[in-house]
């Protein structure tokens, strides 16, 4: 880039934050931080905390009984002295510093298998994982492993934060009670569960921008703050590879509070509006006395219909974790309070979280049921620790969609969760501050059930008063009385106070009010209102199913709609389908083109995207929204001037925020940057790029202030992380040294956050900074961390320099790296790539990345020409060779060369057993059995036992009526299926239903009804549970037939009758035994029309079909759906 273009690409960034300023409303004030559950009044005294005396003294581990007052002149006189007592003593416990300390921690580890190398393509998955790899190859080798642990304690609780788990809150201790707030899992065991496949059960899972998170056994960035007013946070996060969004979590302890504050930062620093949603995922011990303590009337199941009231539906009481028999989710519909919880009847004791409802309005349960299918997952996912359940917090109200995220956006609030006790099992209103439970609790002798009053507080409140009212009249007052954190009291008040009139029925409008000394209200319940705080609720649980409309019968913008609707189901494909209909019958539709250009954007498709937003100012000049794309799309191509028009039109027209630019006229520079934080201070990368423009302005020591501003909103943000470290070598004044600044660039040691640094620094114009990065990399990172991306763009960047001499030398360094794993992601990546192969059109390694990168953005014609130019020229790959047979089989439908790519891949990769399970399935299309039966004949060993492929062999060898053998198969093996999965069982169950069938056809009755009844058997070692409603019903009908041959008639006519029972009515399979079943029982009537019904259903066109007809084949290694659907 000559000085000119330098110049004009300067220019830009001011340009950007000007339009930050003036095009985006929405972010001109800070988005809120601040918890809802605040106290409304209050002097400073009454936020003091302190503990009392008698607990100094009160063993580790004890159970105190909850203090109970009695509305008694001695009781008032002895609460006046003890209030004297408070102020005079003084305690210095309630100044003590919160620890904050790093260590580490052994924790028995079943380990993972190696990671997938073949990239999981969105074509192949079905869900966004690319570029991360899959990690799906569990073992049974237990081992102790060291994790890195960050530890917080204060009087009352210690936090053990786990940063090599996705950092996780492993643990949070309860050192009053003794116990554990939450679920804690002492071994490491993975199960097949989350997007990338290995998840662990236990504490907090922190999910963002999707569930069961990509990195959520990953290691995630990470530091410790011992704050100014003694208490002390660790905060975990890391950047998104798939969206390049940001995420942080802040777990605070402070004195003398029995509260874990947990403050989430989640930012979009990208141009582009990209899907997410967050849910905090927090385990709790499943016993026979839990229950889920939700204020809620209604709720989703996981499906927007039917709709679930609650706690009962159908019979089922879903707020008592014993009566749940089935996995299950529900969502609160509609809830407008600010708490939710888990609690034990038994030991008295539960956990609440507090947030406030219109910032975090996700209220969420979740768990396995009592039944098999879901038990059995305690067993795959600890040795000793017992199940589980879920209780979940989430920025939206279910996550039956994500949501869209504005570039620039930074999204940031607080929640609490807190451990109670003493509050007799129930919570009707909690705050930051304390939880307050109200029943009447039977006496069982002649006198009426007393009122009580129950409250278990988190802080310390001296001189409190807890007031009872009966409508408008006070019906009693206690106070002023000491609160003290996690020492519970019990105000007792009789029935007979609350009535003015001892026949009369009581007052419905009972109030509870906990009041500060300052008058301010802590907590208030009133029996009158609605248990989820929603006057407006509106019932949907007796609403018919809405009818669907047909796309075909649609408008443009309903059709363009429903494609936004599709998209943020995360069915991505359908919505470039259905946004490509609304262009068919409307070419000129704005919206519908922007979506056009940006999906080409991502794919780096720049001529292609100039095209659709070209097309879409065509139609309407003065579109923001357009004229945005066009700034974005202008300036990624290097057509500077077009992209300032293009992103001044859309500041003139009411746009949404562009990116910040590097400009060379640094005084034009910083006003610009300065407007555009001054409408949205908590963009901490507008405060980043400013103090880039001070640093290279000739002012480092304002560069410094400012970043150190952006590492206070956002400490683990990479781009600050490494300003701070460039302007730390400027020798600065007040700047940390260079060898600090740049041990704390990256925690987690990833070459991904230097790469994605430097591209910000391209993105700016700073190559130098760009180039110090990623050397910073070559020098800091093991070997085994890097990647020849590093070499690319430090070619580039001297190309850029006109440095042929070291662009050469850097592109000889980068054909010669591991091209292990290497996946690009950023549209920089490819861009970079797409130079390198100008530059070198013989460089086969940069021509299979960049075919990577195209593919997994939908370019696939593109890709496969990439690909095989590197095949020609010579580059001999398992993954290559594998991804050509995905492109023939996916996107061709070309088995037969699948098939030849597949068996070269194994050529190549003999080990990798996952190109078997492929190829397998490509044979079985082709109905090739001979190259099935060699196949499997010629794996090593290892491959041969592995889950997927002893499936696969078993159910070839059911297809060859070797039903001993591939039961054998199946028995001989402990097998761990993902998270929905039963294709082990299927397999199973048609070996030995086969194998009846068989025995029935020679007269063997007797073995057919032996085989049949294994068949409705769910041996442990398969992995899945007998559900609480089985779905056997072909196996049930064959039983009867069994035992009808061998001379049982009576039990014959029980397996027919259990058959109609069983299974669902969707499923065409069941359907069609229930019908058989039915005929032998003599209902004729009956079964002809369930038969007459699945003829009906066979002349419906192919795409209307209900798709769920069992198939042994189907699903193999599925689950991943099911996953999702409930992480």
């Amino acid at each position: 880039m000559d000085s000119n273009d330098f110049g004009c690409s300067i220019l830009h960034f001011g340009l950007a934050a000007a339009e930050i300023v003036e095009a985006n409303p929405e972010l001109r004030a800070p988005i809120s931080s601040q918890a809802s559950c605040r106290r409304s009044g209050g002097d400073e005294e009454s936020h003091k905390c302190h503990i009392p005396r008698a607990r100094l003294f009160a063993p580790l581990g004890t159970t105190r009984p909850a203090r109970v007052f009695q509305p008694t002149v001695t009781v008032l006189v002895v609460q006046i002295l003890a209030f004297v007592l408070w102020l005079v003593i003084p305690t210095r416990l309630g100044a003590a510093t919160v620890r904050a300390w790093e260590g580490t921690l052994d924790l028995p580890t079943y380990l993972l298998g190696e990671e997938d190398p073949n990239p999981p393509f969105p074509l192949v998955k079905g869900h966004r994982v690319y570029p991360y790899t899959m990690l799906d190859d569990l073992t049974d080798r237990r081992e102790t492993v060291t994790y890195k642990a960050l530890f917080l304690e204060n009087e009352y609780l210690k936090a053990t934060v786990l940063p090599s788990l996705g950092g996780r809150l492993y643990s949070l201790y309860d050192k009053a009670s003794g116990r554990e707030v939450f679920y804690r899992n002492n071994v490491v065991k993975y199960g097949l569960v989350a997007l990338r496949g290995a998840w662990i059960s236990g504490g907090i899972e922190f999910n963002f921008p999707d569930g069961h998170t990509t990195v959520t056994v990953s290691p995630v960035a990470w530091t410790l703050r011992q704050n100014s007013d003694a208490s002390a946070t660790a905060i975990v996060g890391t950047m998104d590879r798939v969206t390049g969004m940001h995420w942080e979590v802040a777990l605070t302890l402070r004195p003398g509070q029995a509260r874990l504050e947990q403050q989430v930062t989640l930012f979009n620093p990208t141009p582009l509006a990209n899907l997410y949603w967050y849910w905090a995922n927090a385990a709790v011990p499943a016993t026979e006395d839990m229950s889920f303590d939700f204020p809620m009337r209604e709720a989703y199941p996981h499906a927007r219909w039917p709709v679930f009231t609650f706690p009962a539906y159908k019979g089922v009481i879903y707020s008592f974790y014993k009566e749940i028999r089935q996995p299950t989710s529900l969502f609160g519909r509609q809830v407008h309070r600010n708490f939710f919880g888990a609690y034990y009847q038994f030991a008295d004791y539960g956990v609440v979280h507090v947030a406030d409802f219109r910032e975090v309005p996700g209220k969420k349960t979740w768990t396995w049921g009592v039944a098999g299918d879901g038990l059995i997952w305690t067993d795959l996912l600890t040795d000793h620790d017992g199940p589980y359940n879920e209780i979940q917090s989430g920025r939206y109200e279910t996550q039956l969609n994500y949501e869209f995220m504005a570039p620039r956006r930074v999204e940031s609030w607080t929640e609490y969760w807190y451990p109670v006790r003493g509050l007799g099992g129930n919570v009707v209103e909690a705050t930051s501050d304390l939880a307050v439970n109200a029943p009447f609790v039977p006496t069982g002798g002649p006198e009426p059930a007393p009122f009580k009053i129950q409250i278990s507080p988190t802080v310390a409140v001296n001189g409190a008063r807890v007031r009872l009212k009966s409508g408008s009249r006070m019906v009693r007052e206690f106070g002023p009385v000491n609160l003290a954190p996690l020492e519970p009291v019990v105000f007792d008040v009789p029935v007979k106070e609350l009535q003015t009139n001892p026949k009369a029925p009581l007052d419905a409008k009972l109030v509870v009010e906990v009041e500060s000394s300052g008058g301010g209200i802590l907590a208030r319940w009133s029996s009158a209102d609605p248990v989820d705080g929603n006057p407006d609720f509106v019932p949907a649980a007796d609403a018919p199913k809405p009818e669907a409309k047909d796309p075909e019968k649609m408008t443009v913008e309903e059709l363009f709609l429903y494609g936004v609707g599709q998209e943020k189901d995360g069915q991505e494909n359908a919505a470039e389908e259905t946004y490509e209909r609304a262009l068919e019958r409307d070419p000129g539709y704005v919206p519908a083109l922007v979506k056009q250009a940006w999906r080409r954007y991502r794919a780096a498709d720049l001529r292609g995207a100039e095209s659709s937003v070209a097309r879409a100012l065509a139609r309407n000049a003065f579109d923001p929204q357009a004229s945005y794309a066009a700034g974005v799309i202008y300036r990624a191509a290097g057509r500077l001037t077009l992209a300032a028009d293009a992103f001044w039109a859309a500041i003139h027209y009411g746009g949404p925020p562009a990116p910040a630019f590097a400009q060379l006229d640094y005084q034009r520079a910083a006003p610009l940057l300065w407007r555009a934080l001054s409408y949205n201070p908590s963009d901490a990368l507008v405060q980043t790029d400013l103090a880039v423009a001070f640093r290279l302005g000739g002012n480092p020591e304002r560069a410094l202030g400012v970043v150190a501003e952006a590492l206070e909103r956002m400490p683990l943000l990479p781009f600050a992380l490494a300003e701070r470290w460039r302007t730390a070598n400027t020798g600065a004044s007040g700047a940390p040294s260079a060898e600090t600044a740049a041990a704390a660039l990256y925690s987690t040691h990833d070459v991904q956050d230097y790469l994605e640094v430097a591209a910000w620094y391209r993105g700016l114009g700073d190559y130098s900074s760009a180039d110090a990065v990623l050397e910073q990399a070559l020098k800091g990172l093991p070997a085994s961390a890097m990647s020849p991306l590093l070499y690319y763009y430090l070619a580039s960047n001297a190309r850029a320099r006109q440095d042929a001499t070291t662009a050469q030398s850097f592109a000889t360094q980068a054909a010669a790296a591991s091209y292990d794993k290497v996946f690009p992601q950023r549209l920089s990546d490819a861009l970079v790539l797409a130079e390198a192969i100008v530059d070198n059109p013989l460089d086969a390694h940069a021509q299979y990345y960049l075919g990577n990168f195209l593919f997994a953005h939908g370019r696939y014609k593109d890709a496969a020409k990439l690909w095989f130019q590197a095949l020609g020229e010579g580059f001999d790959y398992s993954v290559l060779d594998r991804n050509l047979g995905v492109y023939a089989w996916r996107v061709k439908e070309d088995r037969k060369t699948a098939a030849r790519f597949y068996a070269k891949a194994i050529q190549l990769a003999p080990a990798d057993y996952r190109l078997y399970v492929d190829l397998d399935e490509i044979y079985a299309q082709l109905g090739d059995t001979a190259r099935r039966l060699e196949l499997f004949a010629k794996a090593p060993e290892p491959v041969v036992n592995r889950d997927t492929v002893r499936v696969r062999r078993s159910l070839l060898l059911v297809e060859q009526r070797h039903y001993d053998q591939a039961l054998s198969l199946l028995m001989g093996h402990h097998f761990k299926p993902w998270e929905g999965g039963e294709i082990v069982r299927r397999v199973y169950v048609l070996a030995n239903l086969e194998k009846g069938k068989s025995s029935l056809r020679a007269g063997s009755a007797a073995e057919a009804e032996l085989a049949f009844r294994r068949a409705l058997e769910y041996p442990p070692n398969l992995g899945v549970g007998q559900p609480d409603k089985p779905n056997d019903v072909d196996v049930l009908y064959w039983l009867g037939e069994a035992l009808a041959a061998g001379g049982k008639p009576d039990a014959a006519r029980d397996a027919w009758r259990q058959a109609p029972a069983e299974g669902k009515d969707s499923d065409v399979a069941v359907r069609l035994y229930r019908a058989l079943a039915m005929r032998r029982l003599g209902q004729s009537r009956q079964a002809e029309r369930i038969l007459d019904g699945l003829a009906a259903w066979s002349l419906r066109p192919l795409h209307r079909r209900a798709r769920r007809a069992r198939s042994p084949s189907r699903g193999l290694g599925a689950g991943r759906l099911q996953a999702r659907n409930r992480s």
